[in-house]
């Protein structure tokens, strides 16, 4: 998949997209769930915040949020990998789409399905631990 195509905007776009709703996730987490009790929530602002500052990190060591033009720009950097390039464009795409859907389950638009006592719906749902 080519930056210049219709269907994908540049990659510092992306990059800065997926920036800005992690960060309103650590902003709306805060907000709804920092001063309760129960320690999952606590747990999720950490978590959230941790996760922000990883992204950063990472997208800036690939220099995801310089212009397309610079020489430090992700579009540059991997252009003798096309194989590579694609991969992180399908990463960042992949992790824009993740961060939505989580953005729509902090904010209520959209229930959460795997931590009910965050949605405030109490019910038995199996839990599956996921490691990185």
């Amino acid at each position: 998949m080519e930056e210049s195509s219709m269907s994908s905007p540049p990659l510092h776009v992306i990059a800065s997209g997926i920036n800005k709703i992690i960060s309103s996730l650590v902003t709306e987490a805060k907000e709804k769930y920092f001063s309760r009790s129960i320690q999952s929530k606590h747990s999720l602002v950490e978590t959230l915040e941790d996760e922000l500052g990883r992204f950063r990190v990472w997208s800036g060591n690939l220099g995801a949020f310089h212009e397309s033009t610079s020489m430090s720009s992700l579009k540059h950097r991997p252009r003798d990998g096309p194989k590579m390039k694609a991969g992180i464009i399908a990463g960042l795409e992949r992790l824009g789409d993740v961060a939505q859907r989580v953005n729509e389950i902090i904010t209520g638009k959209r229930p959460n399905a795997f931590d009910p006592i965050l949605d405030g719906v109490p019910r038995y749902i199996p839990r599956t631990r996921f490691t990185t």
